[in-house]
């Protein structure tokens, strides 16, 4: 973030980030549509929730990292799909 990256998060449980014992990100969760978020170059999975619309993550044309597995256990698939 520090070299001009714009960072966004959504988590339905945590609305805002809280301070850190080293960070504090002034970032509170931001809404995601039903639709595919076209302007993101990357879309990374950190937790797996069931109300998250993983069918229009899926449609982004961005990099996804699954940190999760949450889009194969849904056997949702594509070239653009990394697990770590």
């Amino acid at each position: 973030m520090t070299k001009g990256a714009r960072v966004e998060y959504n988590d339905p449980h945590l609305l805002n980030l809280p301070i850190g014992r080293w960070h504090q990100f002034d970032l509170a969760s931001a809404t995601l549509a039903e639709t595919a978020p076209p302007e993101y170059d990357a879309v990374v999975i950190v937790i797996d929730r069931s109300r998250f619309p993983y069918e229009a993550i899926l449609r982004a044309p961005a990099l996804i990292v699954d940190t999760r597995n949450a889009l194969h256990s849904r056997r949702f698939h594509g070239p653009h799909v990394v697990l770590a």
